[in-house]
């Protein structure tokens, strides 16, 4: 790798400071400059508290660890030392202080894999300045992707979770981004047990591996594994071999409680935990439109205290760059959602969108899509007929077959794209009328009782002549 130039910066009163509960700190109180990638140095900040940070014009492409959490959430034990970040004007940056051992847990993390630096996008980015905050935001999809690892702290930088501790991360979303951009993403969390291989249940035969970072006190795993045994409802110690077996845990947690899976398979399953787990796992990846697709059921299903965010926290996943100062609404999350939505027609991406939230109501702004959720009272929630309901009850656990349409989007937000079409009429029977719901060729079943039956095609003019392609536009309503 090239040797990239440095500075470090630091404040000689820094560690008095952050032994003291309620101070606040910010990179400006060490005279940093904008629109720089700063890092936290994790052996001075393990031994006495110091906060030294090294800055880079240019990232340092694996040589840091970037730090996934959820603001305000869980707040710090007893008698931990806890300081703020400073936000703008008079305010911190979050409702809820820091807790000086969980930051320190999270360096002896990185310093565990010999990495000697760490990304925490409170205190590495100058909360207080808009400006470097945007800037920030643009570059925070590379800032996940080319780090050495990412650690997910579930419940904030104020506590460290149990794994039967259920945490808000999975609801969030700029944690989307965190989990899907990076090679490994590992979890931190509180384990009295020794290191051991693991699986998610009895039959799986691929082991990972649970690593101390404080002996019998903290210890990380891959987020594969976790959001496995989430599905699995299981986790399971193992040696070195698959068939073998130390102890089973029935309380996993951490990232939420799914239906134990049955005969059928994970049909069932908690899409907010299945969806994830398919967009981060290896097999999807080659497949682009559907990779997309999981990515908007996921997204879908999160929700950011902003909403303009919540198009922006996913962007760099899709290979498209937003400005998100351009936004001047951030409660408006629509327009960034058909901008991204156009870049990738215009790049020749599938419209992968489409089918993300069969059940939840079109937006009325945006008609090819679901209308999007909230963040209410901890819940992400979306409106349907009956009034706020949780955003993943409205979502399946499945794809969409065949090939993704492409075309264009137009300024107004419509979908205009070319493609085979068939006219349908509406049955007399409906999905009550006894039968089975299936497609008997001449039928289509509506998500409702509603059935649309295929009209009779004339025969073409001449052999090896097809129905005529036509323009359809989705009308918004």
């Amino acid at each position: 790798m090239a040797h990239l130039e440095w500075e470090t910066i630091d404040c000689p009163d820094t560690a008095s400071q952050l032994h003291e509960t309620g101070k606040r700190f910010s990179p400006t109180d060490l005279g940093a400059e904008l629109y720089r990638y700063r890092f936290i140095e994790c052996n001075p900040f393990v031994n006495n508290g110091t906060l030294r940070m090294r800055v880079y014009r240019k990232l340092p492409k694996l040589s840091y660890v970037a730090v996934s959490h959820v603001w305000d959430g869980f707040p710090a034990s007893l008698g931990d030392i806890t300081f703020e970040a400073q936000g703008k004007g008079s305010f911190a940056a979050g409702r809820i202080a820091m807790s000086l051992r969980v930051i320190q847990e999270a360096c002896r993390a990185a310093l565990k894999k010999k990495i000697e630096l760490i990304w925490i996008d409170r205190l590495c980015m100058i909360q207080s300045n808009q400006d470097d905050i945007n800037w920030q935001f643009r570059k925070m999809y590379k800032i996940y992707k080319y780090s050495a690892f990412c650690l997910v702290i579930p419940a904030g930088l104020a506590q460290i979770a149990a794994l039967n501790q259920e945490t808000l991360w999975i609801n969030r979303g700029w944690t989307l981004q965190e989990a899907v951009a990076p090679e490994d993403v590992q979890v931190i969390f509180t384990w009295e047990r020794n290191e051991s291989w693991a699986k998610p249940h009895r039959d799986a035969k691929n082991l990972h591996y649970i690593t101390h970072i404080t002996p019998r006190r903290t210890a990380m795993a891959p987020l594969e594994l976790l959001l496995d045994c989430a599905l699995s409802g299981s986790l399971i110690l193992t040696d070195e071999s698959p068939e073998s077996f130390i102890k089973e845990f029935n309380d996993i947690h951490v990232f939420g409680t799914s239906p134990k899976p049955n005969e059928s398979g994970y049909k069932n399953a908690s899409p907010s935990i299945a969806m994830l787990a398919a967009a981060i796992s290896k097999n999807l990846r080659a497949n682009e439109d559907l990779l997309h697709h999981c990515l908007w059921k996921c997204m879908l299903m999160r929700a950011t205290k902003e909403r303009r965010d919540m198009i922006i926290s996913v962007m760099g996943s899709f290979g498209v760059k937003l400005r998100a100062e351009k936004y001047t609404d951030k409660d408006d999350c629509v327009k960034p959602a058909a901008d991204l939505a156009r870049e990738l027609l215009k790049n020749g991406k599938g419209a992968s969108w489409l089918g993300a939230s069969f059940f939840a109501l079109p937006c009325p702004r945006l008609s090819t899509f679901p209308i999007f959720p909230r963040f209410l009272d901890n819940k992400v929630l979306i409106k349907d007929a009956h009034g706020f309901v949780p955003a993943s009850s409205l979502m399946l656990n499945e794809f969409v077959g065949g090939q993704m349409l492409r075309g264009r989007m137009d300024e107004g937000g419509y979908f205009n794209f070319v493609g085979l079409s068939i006219p349908v009429v509406r049955a007399s029977r409906t999905l009550y009328d006894g039968e089975k719901q299936v497609d008997t060729g001449n039928y289509l079943w509506g998500l409702w009782p509603t059935v649309w039956e295929l009209c009779p095609q004339p025969k073409p003019a001449k052999k090896g002549k097809h129905v005529l392609s036509r323009t359809n536009r989705r009308r918004r309503h």
